[in-house]
């Protein structure tokens, strides 16, 4: 007998971008296709139960609250209170489609619980960004689906060697797994992911490395796409490098760097540090945005990395003194963010 298919959404004080995307489910689900709707708030309460109470989806919709404020410890909630099923990961700013709960709602009859499923994302912008800034901006901003021709070597794929064909990394708030599956790779990490204190990003990238390293597949779902409500505050310069620092802390965290150390920082890194800190300092002038842009982004990245190194060999989540990641334009780098 198949499984059920359970639909997850954290949330925090978006009622509002929450009924829309409950909206879109409205339209979307069947009584045959999703049997539940979990809808966790987390940190603080702010509308979310009611908006809730008035969806009126043809499934079970049930709310939940986690007191500890974050999208992973939203979900470990919600993982510990759930029994066997499939687990749909989605977020509150998502217009989901039909086509998308069809082909979700296929892996309940075929799907493997050793493999894990995701599907491309569009986005809806609130006013688009400038072009030379797309790139830059994180997948869940810029639009993404899977294409293993552009896939080697790329930060967005898994690909333990150049021997193995590259596997997806899917959004957070586009895939699905099993939840014997996710218990079985121990959960989110809470550390990791939106919420109050984290330095780092990619809670689901990180669990979808430890689920391919278990021995886990994965299948990519070209029809199962959502679209994610972009606002103009999201996907600006100054908000895509202090992005780029949060996505730096979480790719250095992955592992430790076993060479010689300078105050917990690898020395190799504080040389090249100090290389992107001086393009940054003389790039403030140059008449271009873009050069501008370019060098404040790539330094946040870099230091992003440097401190995200040093965590994983503390294995500590807690703040610290670590590299500055600077803005654009005028905004000065945090005295507390200084390299060693």
């Amino acid at each position: 007998m198949p499984e059920p298919l359970i639909a997850l959404i954290p949330t925090h004080g978006r009622p509002r971008l929450l009924r829309r995307t409950l909206d879109s489910l409205r339209e979307a689900v069947t009584p045959s296709t999703v049997a539940a709707l979990w809808v966790i708030e987390n940190g603080s309460q702010s509308g979310v139960e009611q908006a809730v109470a008035e969806a009126d989806l043809p499934c079970e919709v049930r709310y939940l609250f986690c007191p500890t404020a974050g999208m992973s410890a939203a979900l470990n909630f919600a993982l510990k209170h759930v029994d066997s099923a499939w687990l749909w990961f989605l977020n509150d700013d998502l217009r989901v489609s039909a086509s998308a709960v069809e082909a979700y709602a296929s892996i309940r009859r075929n799907g493997d619980r050793n493999t894990f499923f995701g599907g491309p994302m569009g986005v809806d912008y609130e006013t688009p960004p400038v072009s030379w800034l797309v790139p830059y901006l994180p997948r869940s901003a810029r639009g993404w689906k899977w294409d293993p021709a552009k896939a080697d070597g790329s930060p967005e794929a898994y690909q333990p060697s150049r021997d193995v064909p590259p596997r997806p990394l899917f959004l957070g708030a586009n895939w699905a797994a099993h939840s014997e599956t996710v218990r079985r790779a121990g959960g989110f990490r809470e550390q990791l992911g939106p919420g109050e204190g984290n330095l780092a990003c990619g809670c689901e990238t990180d669990l979808q490395l430890r689920l391919y390293r278990l021995g886990c597949r994965s299948e990519y779902l070209p029809s199962a796409i959502v679209y994610h409500w972009v606002p103009r505050s999201r996907c600006t310069p100054r908000w895509a490098v202090r992005r780029a620092y949060k996505m730096g802390v979480g790719a250095g965290m992955a592992e430790v760097d076993p060479s010689a150390t300078l105050f917990g920082y690898p020395r190799w890194m504080v040389r090249v540090w100090l290389g992107k800190a001086c393009r940054y300092v003389l790039t403030r002038l140059a008449p271009s945005p873009e050069t501008r842009f370019r060098a404040a982004y790539d330094f946040a990245l870099f230091a992003g990395q440097m401190e995200g190194k040093r965590l994983a060999r503390k294995r500590a989540s807690g703040r610290s003194p670590h590299p500055a990641a600077p803005t654009t334009d005028n905004e000065t780098p945090s005295p507390s963010r200084s390299a060693p």
